[in-house]
């Protein structure tokens, strides 16, 4: 049992904001076995209730009583050898400091469970950091660190381990054996390989290893029996790995801005897969066995070299989201009403004139993003789609739109700018969850009197345009939060 200076009931907020009482200690000033974990720490979940020290002062004041210390934005250049003097310390986070270097002895803080110290200075890690043997959360994001100590692998209880934004180019061996690992973040790095025995970490759920070196994925990753989101975009993939296609749990893959330019037809054995992202490579055409990942509900392929609308994506009748924009084609397939799931399209940044009959009888869409197109007009039929929250037409030919889009009653978002519009013959008094207008960059020389009506809009832009500054106070007055920009 732990040792306390002052007795009583330490009363907290939660992150709920709700203030609750524990009496943790007996009346020697110890905490109650009821509290304690198998090692004797006062239990995981009980930290939260503990009073969260944010200074040196006021934690020294009362040391045995410190559990939790957050010095974030303190501008220390060291690591505050105070630290030591609290012997119950679980939670330590250090983080946007200058620290350039941690204490070797930082071995003996053996109660910490969760340890941050991203955004500093850091550049190694000394090998004691192996003997925190209670640690779960290691955040180490944002340093200068170039390597990792092989003692990182004695860290048996470790289940996060984040690494983002230092200049790693290789991991320890020694990591595979963080047996309860089961989150691992790499991203921007220079990591080259992802270390072979990774099929060790038998608990894995996510990987990201974005923004790094890699060409090849080892094939043990195929044996992560729990593994669900697998992040390895911007990279240097030539082919898409062939081990993605054994791991067969996945749900979300992100292989995107690589150099892959095609995707095999093997994919459909990834039979787990609910979102796939595959933007920002060479690819020209899709698989037709795409279609057998039936529970595939997200396909982002932006930024590829899709020259026409690829139909075999129309067999893939799950999908809800699909991204295909910044490519070249210049129209949807007449039977995109297959997509009968679809709910939210991106088709911005193509060369697309004009849109199919059978699109409006997508009733289920809730976000149309159609920017730098070339489409001039929508149908009557576009009221149909009434569940609409978020409309972009911008940097497209329109200058009217049909009387039958004010019955879009559930818009929130909607961008108009530039277009051809001099007059916006739409009832906005009729979109009462409207927030967001875009009109800039339209010949419009007066403000649409409904908008007035619109009591929950809060952002307006009206720039390059020729609305009068009497216009724009007028409205000012009648709608008390709103936001315009000119």
């Amino acid at each position: 049992m732990k040792k306390i200076i002052l007795l009583g009931i330490i009363i907290i907020k939660t992150t709920l904001g709700i203030s609750q009482a524990y009496d943790f200690f007996d009346e020697n000033g110890n905490v109650k076995s009821k509290y304690l974990d198998e090692d004797g720490l006062l239990q995981e979940d009980y930290i939260a209730y503990t009073k969260q020290y944010t200074s040196l002062d006021s934690a020294m004041l009362e040391p045995n009583m410190v559990f939790s210390l957050v010095l974030v934005n303190k501008d220390f250049s060291e690591f505050p050898n105070e630290i030591f003097r609290f012997p119950n310390l679980q939670v330590l986070t250090l983080s946007n400091n200058n620290i350039s270097e941690l204490p070797e002895n930082i071995s003996e803080l053996h109660d910490i469970r969760f340890l941050s110290l991203n955004n500093n200075k850091l550049q190694t890690i000394p090998s004691g950091i192996g003997e925190l043997a209670n640690l779960k959360l290691l955040n180490l994001e944002a340093n200068q660190i170039e390597a990792l100590p092989a003692e990182i692998g004695k860290l048996k209880k470790l289940n996060n381990l984040l690494l983002g934004g230092n200049k790693i180019s290789s991991l320890p061996a020694e990591i595979c054996n963080l047996k309860f690992l089961m989150n691992i973040s790499a991203l921007n790095n220079q990591i080259n390989e992802i270390p072979e025995d990774i099929g060790k970490m038998e608990v894995l759920q996510q990987i990201d290893f974005s923004h790094n070196n890699l060409t090849d994925l080892p094939a043990s990753l195929a044996e992560l029996e729990y593994i669900q989101i697998l992040n390895i975009s911007h990279n240097q993939f030539s082919q898409f790995p062939e081990t993605l296609l054994k791991m067969t749990k996945l749900s979300y893959v992100d292989i995107s801005h690589n150099i892959i330019s095609e995707i095999p037809n093997k994919i459909h054995k990834m039979k787990q897969l609910q979102m796939l992202n595959i933007s920002g490579n060479l690819l020209a055409e899709l698989p037709d066995n795409l279609a057998k990942l039936t529970m595939l509900v997200q396909l982002l392929m932006s930024d590829n070299q899709f020259t026409e609308f690829p139909k075999n994506i129309l067999n893939a009748i799950t999908i809800r989201r699909l991204d295909i924009s910044r490519n070249g084609f210049g129209e949807l397939p007449p039977d995109i009403n297959k997509l009968s799931y679809l709910q939210n399209i991106d088709i911005s940044n193509n060369n697309i004139e004009a849109l199919p009959e059978n699109f409006y009888e997508l009733k289920n869409m809730n976000t149309i993003l159609f920017s730098n197109n070339k489409i001039s007009e929508l149908s009557s039929k576009i009221e149909n789609m009434t569940l609409l929250r978020k409309v972009d037409l911008s940097n497209n030919k329109f200058s009217a739109l049909p009387a039958e889009f004010s019955n879009l009653a559930k818009l929130v978002y909607l961008d108009l700018s530039n277009n051809d519009f001099t007059a916006i013959d739409v009832e906005f008094n009729k979109f009462e969850s409207l927030e967001e207008l875009n009109l800039e960059g339209n010949k419009l020389a007066s403000m649409p009197e409904s908008i007035a009506q619109c009591e929950n809009l809060v952002k307006l832009f009206i720039g390059q345009t020729d609305i009068s500054d009497e216009q724009i106070n007028a409205l000012k007055s009648q709608l008390k939060n709103l936001e315009i920009k000119k």
